[in-house]
């Protein structure tokens, strides 16, 4: 099930004057340009377009801006998890690359020792 319909409607235990305040100020909008739509349709979609580009911040804050944010809290930590592995694994590789001297493999072998037949990956 998607969580879309539900994080762009108005929270369900929003009173009377918090919703007719939320429509009122969505009537006149001054905004520049350049800046992105405050809209909760157009939040999710740029949302979606950050997941699909891998920038994850940028989406969770979008999301986080969306009137029912609260109801993708699962969601949000799964997304900032899903950020921090990636970094570790960014960090890793990183690392590997810039400093091989002390790669070992899973043996715990030191990967300059394995002759070229030892070092091809194994499935």
């Amino acid at each position: 099930m998607s969580l879309a319909p539900q994080l762009v409607k108005a929270p369900p235990d929003q009173g009377a004057l918090a919703w007719l305040g939320s429509e009122l100020s969505g009537l006149f909008v001054i905004r520049r340009e350049t800046t992105p739509s405050p809209e909760p349709d157009r939040r999710l979609d740029r949302a979606r377009l950050f997941v699909e580009s891998g920038r994850i911040q940028p989406a969770i804050a979008e999301v986080q801006h969306l009137p029912n944010a609260r109801q993708a809290a699962a969601w949000i930590a799964d997304a900032q998890r899903y950020d921090q592995a990636r970094q570790a694994l960014d960090l890793l590789e990183t690392t590997a690359i810039l400093d091989p001297h002390d790669l070992r493999d899973a043996s715990g072998k030191r990967v300059d020792q394995l002759s070229p037949a030892q070092a091809t990956l194994n499935p």
